[in-house]
């Protein structure tokens, strides 16, 4: 019986080739409205290809701010120590867990 199925099966292998197996019907999409291909295109361009330099003025804003940016920290780091400074004249030390 066993014998049987396999030769039923590799005789409907044999018929099946070169025969197209039924596709699916998928539902169709509504149709989208057509793009001019220079549409397609333009919105597909690479931004990196449009990249200009920045311009001296814009080089100029960001130094300024890297620099506003060094001096913020600065003042910070110096008031730090000052007031490392003041506490270690006034002799307080910090309470240490020991």
């Amino acid at each position: 019986m066993a014998k049987a199925k396999k030769v039923v099966k590799a005789e409907a292998a044999r018929s099946a080739v070169g025969k197209k197996s039924p596709r699916k019907q998928s539902p169709r999409k509504e149709a989208a409205p057509r793009e001019s291909s220079s549409a397609y295109f333009a919105r597909i361009r690479p931004k990196f290809l449009d990249w200009n330099p920045p311009t001296e003025d814009e080089l100029r804003r960001e130094a300024e701010k890297r620099q506003e940016d060094r001096d913020v920290e600065l003042k910070k780091v110096t008031a730090l120590e000052k007031a490392k400074l003041a506490e270690k004249k006034s002799g307080k030390k910090k309470a240490s867990g020991r």
